[in-house]
């Protein structure tokens, strides 16, 4: 919607297509620190995270929504997050294998 904050994380090529339609935008790089109480009406990332930073999430005004891909191996799943009653709710879109943002790979752990 024309008008609305948003944030793009790591994704320039979405941050210019949310500017020509006319929301206002805020570009960073992955491993930005967000403004503080600074809140966003759409977040979006153009790379996949292991786990959803909480950051990102507390970000979200009320009726913000959050698009990010979710993986821990091969394939992963793009979640659509939605800020209702101060929390945010998520659910599964499709399956996707974009590269990791930088900084937001799995670690790496032992197992027998």
């Amino acid at each position: 919607v024309a008008g609305q904050m948003a944030l793009a994380i790591g994704a320039p090529y979405a941050a210019q297509v949310l500017n020509l339609i006319g929301l206002e935008v805020v570009a960073v790089e992955p491993d930005a620190k967000l403004k503080a109480g600074a809140q966003y009406d759409l977040i979006v990332t153009e790379g996949a995270v292991a786990k959803t930073p909480d950051a990102w999430t507390a970000a979200l005004a009320e009726g913000g929504r959050l698009g990010l891909v979710i993986r821990q191996g091969p394939v992963g799943k793009a979640r659509l997050y939605i800020r209702c009653e101060g929390q945010a709710a998520w659910r599964e879109l499709f399956d996707a294998t974009p590269p990791y943002l930088p900084g937001f790979a799995p670690q790496p752990q032992f197992a027998f």
